[in-house]
This record gives C-alpha cells, sequence and structure tokens, in this order.
C-alpha cells in the first residue's frame, strides 16, 4: 500500500512539474499571431491616443463590428476599439483598460450578452493564453478570487501547450483572425470584403439562467473609477444576430432590466441593436462590412444624442 501511494504521489510530482514547465516556459506562437496576439498592440494604440479620446471595452462583437475611423472623423476625437475576443471575459477587460483612462475619455463597454449569466465573465483558455503566452505583465492585474476561477481550466491549457504546433499563415497570406487583421484604430477589417458565411443561431433559452451579480457591480465600481478620473462610461448593447435575439429575447431583457434597477442605464435599449441575419459574417455577433456601416452609423448617433457637445465639434 505505502509503495502503491509513493508511486503516486511521485506520478503527480513529475506531472505536476511537467505541466508547471510548460505553462510558463513554453510559449505559443500561434497564439502571439492569432487575433489574442493584438492585445499588446491595442495597448500600444491606447497609450499613443491623445486625450480626449473614445475606447471601445468588449469582445469581438466589437473587434468585427465597428468602423472607427468613420466615428473619429464624425466626432473628431481619437478612437480606439480594444476589444478582441468574448472568452478573454469582461472582468479582464475592464481591469486591463483602467490605466487607459485620463480626463475627458469616453469609455464604451459592448459586452456580450454570455458575459452577464456565464462563466465568460471571468475568461476561458483565451484569457490563459493572453496571461501565459502574449502579455505576462496581466497576471499582476488577476485577483486571487479571478484565479480561483480560472484555476479548473490551468491544467488543460498548460497540457495543451505540449502539443507541437506550427505557424498558421502561409504564403504569406493574412486570415480574418490573425494578429494583423486589426487596422490602427483595433478594428478587424479583413473579412469586410469577403462574402458571409452560414452564422448558427443561438439555442433558446431555458428561462433558468441566472444573471451574475458580480457583473453588474464591476460595471458599477468602474463607473466610479471613470468619473474618478472626469470621464464618462457608456454601456451600448451589442450588435446581435435577429434569430439568437429571438431565441433569448426574454434573457436579454431580463440583463437590461438587472443593469437599470441597478442604476445603469444603456445608450440604446437592445431591441435597436437587434439585426438582420444577413448582416453577420461568421458568427451571430460579426458584421459584414455592410453590417459594420450600419451599427457605426447608430452608434455615432447614440453617442451624439447622450453627448450633445460632440455635435459642436463638426
Amino acid at each position: 500500500m505505502k509503495q502503491f501511494v509513493s508511486r503516486i504521489a511521485i506520478f503527480i510530482t513529475i506531472t505536476t512539474g511537467i505541466l508547471g514547465f510548460s505553462l510558463f516556459n513554453i510559449h505559443s506562437y500561434k497564439a502571439r499571431e492569432s487575433i489574442l496576439g493584438a492585445v499588446p498592440d491595442k495597448h500600444k494604440m491606447l497609450s499613443g491616443a491623445q486625450s480626449p479620446k473614445i475606447i471601445f471595452v468588449g469582445g469581438s462583437n466589437l473587434a468585427f463590428g465597428l468602423d472607427s475611423r468613420t466615428i473619429q472623423r464624425s466626432l473628431k476625437m481619437p478612437v480606439i476599439n480594444a476589444g478582441v475576443h468574448a472568452s478573454i471575459g469582461l472582468k479582464y477587460q475592464i481591469r486591463d483598460i483602467e490605466r487607459f483612462v485620463n480626463k475627458s475619455d469616453i469609455v464604451i463597454i459592448s459586452p456580450e450578452y454570455s458575459q452577464f449569466y456565464t462563466d465568460s465573465f471571468y475568461g476561458k483558455a483565451e484569457l490563459l493564453s493572453v496571461l501565459f503566452d502574449i502579455f505576462p505583465d496581466g497576471r499582476k492585474l488577476v485577483s486571487l478570487a479571478h484565479w480561483y476561477r480560472l484555476f479548473p481550466q490551468i491544467p488543460q491549457y498548460a497540457a495543451s501547450k505540449l502539443k507541437f504546433e506550427s505557424s498558421s499563415v502561409s504564403q504569406g497570406k493574412i486570415g480574418v483572425y490573425h494578429r494583423a487583421a486589426f487596422n490602427e484604430n483595433g478594428d478587424a477589417f479583413i473579412h469586410w470584403d469577403l462574402p458571409a458565411k452560414k452564422v448558427e443561431v443561438t439555442k433558446p433559452e431555458t428561462g433558468e439562467e441566472e444573471i451574475n451579480n458580480e457583473c453588474i457591480a464591476l460595471l458599477k465600481d468602474f463607473d466610479k473609477l471613470v468619473k474618478s478620473k472626469s470621464a464618462s462610461l457608456f454601456i451600448i448593447p451589442p450588435a446581435y444576430q435577429s434569430s439568437s435575439f429571438k431565441n433569448q429575447k426574454n434573457l436579454i431583457q431580463k440583463i437590461h432590466h438587472g443593469l437599470l434597477n441597478n442604476g445603469i442605464s444603456l445608450l440604446a435599449p437592445p431591441k435597436d441593436y437587434n439585426f438582420h441575419d444577413s448582416l453577420f459574417f461568421d458568427t451571430n455577433y460579426h458584421l459584414t462590412k455592410t453590417g459594420v456601416d450600419l451599427r457605426t452609423k447608430m452608434v455615432i448617433g447614440d453617442l451624439k444624442a447622450a453627448l450633445p457637445q460632440l455635435v459642436s465639434r463638426r
């Protein structure tokens, strides 16, 4: 029995050592050249932009859903689209952006709906990729409670790094999900000239989904932080595929009411950003160029309505 226990202990020790080495010392080239690799690039955009500036915070609904150059030209302010991927998680996205907010800045958060009722809020393997392969300094932004949420995913992620990988870029071609697929404002643009693909529809809500109060609390705290810097914070709904919106209509309303009941208002009601299925490129959050143009126009209009002083900049 003692020999068996000893062997188990040795096995666990060796396995833990291998996974630990993999986690901290094997760096994924594939991750660095993916859209996740754009995280430090967007940091440079944010630090290099003069204030007052407009910062968009969220997942790929922003990365694949805005023409920031047009917003910049219309509102006469630098615009940085910091959106990358929903599975980085809103909890980390907000912590990551805090240091770039300065006086008179306008911060616009557009979270995917899953951030409010699933563990996407805390981040998934994509966040671990950012923290261990792309932006190690980001680990300083993660609290112990947040690490507790991420811990169950770490062994599998560490094990995945032991697999051989090759570059996803061939013959100099930049793909839709490559780090270089972003322009100088942070918008993914490679897909703008490509035909739309078949987009899956989100499964119908069960009615048992519960809103994450920690998400609501984080938004309230961030609002206080932004105001303490004499900046402005707004939340705007993501552009969402009509068929998916229909399947989650009650849940989306539940999220909206949860925000309103906590004193958090949106620039526009969710139904305004309920877009026709034909306007989506490859997911129910990623817009075609026609969809991007429509959403961009709507965002400009909503911002001007909320901040009349922007109109005087024209």
